[in-house]
């Protein structure tokens, strides 16, 4: 949403000059009604006196807009918090696993030094990457064996569910395309379209990589945590058919090198610089900042679950 807050500032910045514009020519109008005497004195003091009540109208619409625009992005926060409740309340285990996504994700999107917009937009495809496994049956989504034939073939239908679960949501359109094929391969034998290599949106690649790391490094329902090394190991070993090859020699460089990118909002994952005036909150005499009032009463709520996440991103 960093596009969001841009977009705001530059309409604000248009209309601040505008307005700064017309209340110099107003002035200018009254002053110049002054030396000009009687003759033109009526209509120059009327067209100062108009123009200053332009700028005034202008103002209040300006603030009138920016409030508006707060309001809107607090519902969108709220929207997007709620789906990820949802997905918490289906799994226990996909609440840390999507904010470890995401983060993960964000960094390394950061590493490759991609356009801020696209950072923000990959960091949100990756916390909502598995929305859809809320349409999965738990019998089949909690089971601690192996899926069967029938049962991965309904697992496999999440990215589909996660995608047209966000498909009306207006600013979307890129993160539901990002959703939807997180879990193609590079060969072409992936789901659920079956794209290859450069037909996979760079997001999708990057988020295979991620949720693919985190699952092994943490474990599944059915299959317990490996060590760094395997886990690393076996991503190498999946270059050029599962995973893009270039993005696996750029991660792991990155995990070698990761220091991780703290200038962003705990809960939502969105970069609090690019808000117009973000919203600080204190705890435990340590400064957090929040993109929007709905995030920073999410984590007044439950602090200790978001400053875990922020300390493994020290690592």
């Amino acid at each position: 949403m960093s596009s969001f807050h841009k977009k705001n500032r530059r309409i604000i910045w248009v209309i601040s000059i505008l307005v700064v514009l017309t209340l110099v020519i107003a002035v200018g109008s009254i002053i110049w009604a002054g030396l000009l005497g009687n003759r033109h004195y009526a209509f120059m003091l009327g067209a100062g006196v108009w123009l200053f009540i332009l700028s005034l109208a202008t103002l209040i619409y300006a603030a009138k807009f920016l409030q508006l625009q707060n309001e809107k992005f607090e519902e969108y926060m709220s929207i997007q918090l709620a789906l990820i409740s949802m997905i918490d309340l289906k799994d226990p285990y996909t609440e840390g696993h999507s904010i470890n996504v995401r983060n993960l994700s964000r960094n390394f999107a950061e590493f490759l030094e991609l356009p801020s917009k696209e950072i923000e937009e990959i960091a949100q495809a990756a916390e909502l990457h598995d929305v859809g496994k809320i349409g999965i049956p738990d019998h089949i989504l909690k089971k601690p064996g192996k899926l069967n034939v029938e049962e991965f073939q309904t697992i496999k239908k999440h990215p589909i569910l996660g995608s047209e679960s966000i498909k009306k949501l207006k600013g979307f359109e890129k993160i539901q395309k990002t959703i939807r094929h997180h879990h193609e391969r590079i060969d072409g034998t992936g789901y659920p379209d079956g794209l290859h290599g450069p037909e996979i949106p760079l997001g999708s690649k990057i988020i295979s990589i991620v949720d693919a790391y985190d699952g092994m490094i943490h474990g599944r329902a059915y299959r317990k945590a490996l060590s760094e090394n395997e886990t690393l190991r076996i991503i190498e070993s999946e270059k050029g058919s599962h995973f893009d090859p270039g993005l696996v020699d750029s991660f792991l460089k990155f995990l070698r090198t990761r220091t991780g990118n703290l200038d962003y909002d705990l809960v939502c994952g969105m970069s609090f610089k690019e808000r117009n005036l973000p919203i600080l909150h204190i705890y435990q005499e340590q400064k957090y900042w929040f993109c929007s009032e709905v995030c920073r009463n999410e984590f007044q709520q439950f602090p200790k679950k978001y400053i875990e996440t922020r300390a493994k991103d020290r690592i």
